[in-house]
């Protein structure tokens, strides 16, 4: 039983996007890049106190279109974001809060300093009641270590929120 699936996620030095990819490669899901049109400039320290500060506020942001007819046929959303302040970052927020998802199947993903924080528990509110969260998986500074052992992490932990989806699917035909 087949399940679609997108990988949605916010990027900002490439830690979640390599994740983002991996779970791509392992469930065959689309991936759709979140855009923050405000995003702080990637240079120097100030773009965590001011990244940080937008997060801890619980600010949203201006975001790229999305393709929302991908978004619609999914059944399965992976949403992925860096940890900024001990929670998501303004774009997952914005898309999670304003992106209306309904019926959906969920998984989060996460890449961090060396702790999410509240990051998961602000991301199942966000997605609201009408949504099954069927998983979360943080991961340490993926890019800084041992990225072959995070990829084959992710990869796992992707394949099983698949399979959870498709019981989920399964269960709900009977």
């Amino acid at each position: 039983m087949f399940v679609q699936a997108v990988v949605v996620y916010y990027s900002f030095e490439g830690n979640v996007r390599m994740l983002a990819e991996k779970i791509a490669q392992a469930t065959g899901a689309e991936l759709i890049e979140l855009l923050d049109l405000d995003e702080p400039e990637s240079k120097g320290f100030m773009k965590f106190v001011k990244g940080g500060a937008r997060a801890m506020l619980g600010q949203k942001t201006r975001l790229g279109s999305l393709d929302a007819a991908r978004l619609a046929k999914a059944e399965l959303v992976f949403v992925g974001t860096p940890v900024w302040a001990f929670t998501c970052t303004p774009a997952v927020r914005t898309f999670l809060s304003e992106q209306k998802l309904s019926g959906k199947k969920l998984a989060f993903f996460c890449a961090s300093g060396g702790s999410k924080g509240k990051t998961f528990t602000v991301m199942r509110n966000l997605a609201g009641p009408d949504n099954t969260v069927l998983g979360e998986l943080e991961l340490v500074e993926p890019l800084k270590r041992e990225p072959g052992q995070c990829a084959e992490r992710i990869s796992l932990w992707a394949a099983s929120m698949v399979e959870k989806a498709q019981a989920v699917k399964k269960e709900w035909q009977t």
